[in-house]
Order: C-alpha cells, then structure tokens, then sequence
C-alpha cells in the first residue's frame, strides 16, 4: 500500500468507525486519517484504532473550534 495516509470520510460515524476498525485490523502500519465534522468524536475514534489522526472536514466546525481557542485567522489579500 501507499505510504501515504488514507483519509476517511465520515470516519467517526457508526459505518466509518467499523471500517476504520477494519483498515486498521487488516493494514497496521498504514497511517489514518479520521475525517468528521465532529473532531472530539473523529479524535475519540482516532485514539481508539491508534496510528490514526482527526481532521475536520467541515470548514464552519473548524472555524468555531478556532474561535474557542481564542485563535484567529490571517486573511490573505
């Protein structure tokens, strides 16, 4: 397989987790990648299959994590 990471789309929903269990099961060294719009349930099945990390895949989602981080963005001209 491809070092590169597979990313998984919807991957900390009932059928993503499942499958993430699955590609961890049968490829332990590929590198995942848990997509969601949730990051705490995308980072809750990360930590679960191990050698995975949470991505936000929604960009609002993102954006209101940021704000509570007290975070901001650059805008670019």
């Amino acid at each position: 397989m491809s070092p590169d990471p597979i990313l998984l789309i919807g991957g900390s929903g009932v059928i993503g987790r499942w499958t993430a269990r699955f590609l961890r099961a049968a490829h332990p060294n590929v590198a995942l990648l848990i997509g969601g719009r949730d990051i705490a349930k995308a980072e809750e099945v990360a930590a679960e299959v191990g050698g995975a990390e949470a991505v936000v895949l929604d960009p609002t989602a993102y954006l209101a994590r940021l704000n509570q981080a007290g975070g901001t963005i650059m805008k670019l001209e």
